[in-house]
C-alpha cells in the first residue's frame, strides 16, 4: 500500500452491531416506500422531491431559495434580480446533474459513481450549468480563482482546520478512492457503510477548487441508487442533513482526525470517529425514509388532498374526488371526469381545466389522461414539514 493510499484508510469501518441493525431495517423499511402508492403516483412525488433535494443542498450552501422559486426556474421562469436568478440557476443545475447522473447509471449496470472520471464529470455537469458570478471562490486576499468545470484543484487549500492533501497528489488519491469506494464489490452492510465513509473521505480530499460538497451529496445519491434504497427517489439524504446540519459538520470534523490511539483502528485516520459519522448518517437515512414512509400512507395523503380542496375557495368541493382519483389510479381518461365527480360534461372539463392550470394535474398531451400533480403551492398540505417554513 502506498503512502498515499494509506492516508485513506480506513475506507470504511467494521460494521459495530448497531450499525449493522440499522443498516437492516433501512433496508427492510426503504423497500417499503415503493409498495405504498401507484407508480405513476410515484413519479410525480419523486419529481417534487428532487426539487426538494436541490432546496436542501442549497440551504447547506448557505443559499435560501424558495421551493417555487426553483419550480419557477424549472418551467424557465426566471426573476428579474441578477442575485436571485442566480441562485434559481444553481438549484435547477443541482436538479439537472442528479437526474443526468441517474439516467448514466441506469444505463450502465456497471459503472462506478466513485471512479475519478465520474467525479470529474458530476462535477463538470454541475458548474457548466452555473452563471458565470457563481463560478468563483475568492482566495484569502480577496482575490477570485476561477472554478473550471470538471478539473481538480490546481493548487493547495485549507478549509478550516483541515489541511487536504497536496494538489499533486489528487490524481494517486482519486484513483484509490474510485478503486476502494466501488460498492459493487461489497456486500450489506459493508457496502452502505463504505458508501457514507466516501462521503466524509471525498470531502476529506477535496479534490475541486469549489463544489466538492455538492459532488460528495451528488456521489451519496448515486451510491443509493445503486444499493437500490431511494425507492424510486421517494426520500433523499439531503433533508435530513440540512435539518441536522450542526451535527451532521460537526461529526465530519470529527472524522478528519488522526487515529488517537493503537485501538482506533489501523490506518492513518480514526476509526472510531468514522464509525460514529456512519452511524449518525444510516441514523439520518431511517429517520427520513420513516419521515416519508408516514407522509406516503395513501389513506392519511388522501385526507390531506381533502383538507386541501376544503380549504382552497376557489376550488369546488368535486375537485377532491378527481385527485383522489388521480392518486389511486395513477392516471384517468378525461372523459371519465363527469362520472368521478358527477357534475355536467361542461362543467367537469371546466374542473379539469382549472386544475391542470395549478398543476394539480398534469397531462402530456391536450386530450390525454391526466395524473396528479404536486406543485409547490400544495406541498405542505399534502406532505406537511416537507420543507422549512417560509
Amino acid at each position: 500500500m502506498s503512502v498515499l493510499n494509506f492516508s485513506l484508510q480506513p475506507l470504511y469501518p467494521a460494521p459495530s452491531a448497531s450499525f449493522r441493525e440499522g443498516a437492516d431495517t433501512l433496508v427492510r423499511e426503504a423497500s417499503r416506500l415503493q409498495g405504498t402508492l401507484h407508480p405513476k403516483t410515484r413519479q410525480g412525488i419523486a419529481a417534487l422531491l428532487g426539487l426538494m433535494n436541490s432546496y436542501y443542498s442549497n440551504l447547506i450552501e448557505g443559499h435560501r431559495t424558495n421551493p417555487r422559486e426553483i419550480e419557477q426556474a424549472l418551467r424557465d421562469e426566471y426573476s428579474a434580480d441578477p442575485a436571485e436568478r442566480d441562485l434559481q440557476l444553481e438549484a435547477v443545475a443541482h436538479v439537472e446533474t442528479e437526474e443526468e447522473v441517474r439516467a448514466e447509471m441506469d444505463r450502465d449496470r456497471s459503472l462506478n459513481p466513485a471512479s475519478a472520471d465520474f467525479l470529474c464529470w458530476i462535477h463538470e455537469r454541475f458548474y457548466s450549468r452555473l452563471p458565470e458570478e457563481l463560478r468563483y471562490v475568492e482566495g484569502d486576499s480577496g482575490e477570485r480563482h476561477p472554478v473550471l468545470p470538471g478539473q481538480l484543484r490546481p493548487r493547495g487549500v485549507s478549509i478550516g482546520r483541515h489541511v487536504p492533501p497536496d494538489a499533486g497528489e489528487l490524481p494517486t488519491l482519486l484513483e484509490a478512492f474510485g478503486k476502494g469506494y466501488d460498492i459493487t464489490r461489497l456486500h450489506h452492510p459493508e457496502n452502505l457503510a463504505a458508501a457514507f465513509a466516501a462521503h466524509h473521505r471525498l470531502l476529506w480530499i477535496h479534490p475541486f477548487l469549489d463544489g466538492n460538497g455538492r459532488v460528495a451529496r451528488i456521489l451519496l445519491q448515486a451510491h443509493l441508487h445503486r444499493l437500490e434504497l431511494l425507492g424510486e427517489g421517494l426520500w433523499s439524504m439531503a433533508r435530513g442533513l440540512a435539518r441536522g446540519s450542526t451535527r451532521y459538520r460537526k461529526l465530519l470534523s470529527a472524522a478528519d482526525a488522526r487515529k488517537h490511539d493503537m485501538l482506533d483502528g489501523r490506518g492513518h485516520l480514526t476509526e472510531r470517529g468514522l464509525l460514529e459519522f456512519c452511524e449518525f448518517m444510516n441514523e439520518t437515512a431511517l429517520d427520513q425514509v420513516r419521515f416519508m414512509g408516514e407522509i406516503l400512507e395513501l389513506e392519511t395523503l388522501t385526507e390531506r388532498i381533502r383538507r386541501f380542496v376544503e380549504s382552497s375557495p376557489d376550488l369546488r368541493p368535486e375537485a377532491f374526488y378527481l385527485l383522489r382519483e388521480a392518486a389511486l389510479r395513477g392516471e384517468i381518461p378525461r372523459g371519465e371526469a363527469a362520472r368521478v365527480t358527477s357534475l355536467g360534461e361542461r362543467t367537469a372539463r371546466d374542473l379539469v381545466r382549472e386544475l391542470l392550470g395549478e398543476g394539480l394535474l398534469e397531462s402530456d398531451s391536450p386530450k390525454g389522461p391526466v395524473r396528479m400533480g404536486f406543485p409547490t403551492s400544495a406541498a405542505e398540505a399534502y406532505f406537511p414539514r416537507l420543507f422549512l417554513p417560509s
